[in-house]
């Protein structure tokens, strides 16, 4: 299966706007933001980004004409960063009716998010990532197996000490939601971390108790609550909205491990 990376161009100052839009409070300018990510999605790379993935053993969990990709290759990293805006911008939409919202900046939400905010920063994280220099973590880019272009990924981090595999982020874009594809990230983070050597007893991750759509999937996957926090937003005024909530499940591995036994 071959991969067409889309959309690489991850510019700070279209960033920049998309959030600044959203925070002086202007309908518009949500708008615009996710049409300009959106554009971000669909403009054309080169050809040699398909063939970097064209390997049948570099593709798992095939599930409504989508996969998850086992690698990816450093140019890619540009386009991932689009999903990871809008993943930021799904967040800061749920609170665009707060009195508060206007003030708040891009770092903020970044902040509270685990994004780095600098374009050029982030998309140099990202490539360490994808191409396994950073062996704590890793990304799996969610594909679609008739266009060949991203769609969405999930993001994940190994905790030894408390043997726990750490998603961190999971993003589908919007045009695919609704077709259990959440839950198919989570399966291929599992798989790919027992893949990579991961000795996992459980799976975490946090989600705002406000999302109720997110909330609905990882119910599904198997999480349950496990602690709770206030989410505060801002950084010289800190502003409580909602709650952080901590989920945990039994990671796959260790179940095959207690059937076994």
């Amino acid at each position: 299966m071959t991969i067409q990376v889309r959309g690489q161009s991850a510019g700070g100052r279209q960033w920049k706007n998309c959030v600044l839009g959203l925070t002086n409070g202007q309908l518009r300018s949500e708008s615009s933001a996710r049409k300009s990510i959106s554009a971000q999605r669909t403009s054309s790379l080169p050809r040699k980004l398909a063939r970097a993935l064209a390997t049948p053993e570099n593709v798992q969990c095939i599930f409504f004409g989508v996969a998850t990709a086992l690698k990816c290759p450093a140019e890619s990293a540009a386009r991932l960063r689009v999903s990871e805006k809008q993943f930021v911008l799904d967040h800061a939409v749920m609170m665009k009716n707060e009195p508060w919202f206007r003030h708040l900046k891009p770092e903020d939400w970044c902040q509270h998010l685990g994004v780095i905010t600098d374009a050029g920063n982030a998309v140099e994280g990202i490539k360490g990532v994808v191409t396994g220099n950073n062996r704590a973590h890793f990304t799996l880019p969610l594909v679609q197996t008739g266009t060949r272009c991203i769609a969405g990924y999930v993001h994940a981090a190994y905790s030894p000490e408390e043997q726990e595999l750490s998603i961190a982020h999971v993003k589908v874009d919007e045009e695919h939601m609704g077709l259990g594809l959440g839950g198919m990230l989570i399966d291929a983070a599992e798989e790919h971390s027992e893949s990579i050597g991961w000795k996992c007893r459980n799976t975490a991750l946090s989600v705002l108790k406000a999302n109720a759509r997110a909330r609905r999937c990882y119910e599904k996957a198997g999480f349950r609550v496990a602690s709770g926090s206030a989410a505060s937003w801002g950084k010289k005024t800190l502003h409580v909205w909602s709650e952080w909530q901590k989920l945990r499940k039994v990671h796959k591995s260790a179940l095959k491990t207690s059937v076994k036994t």
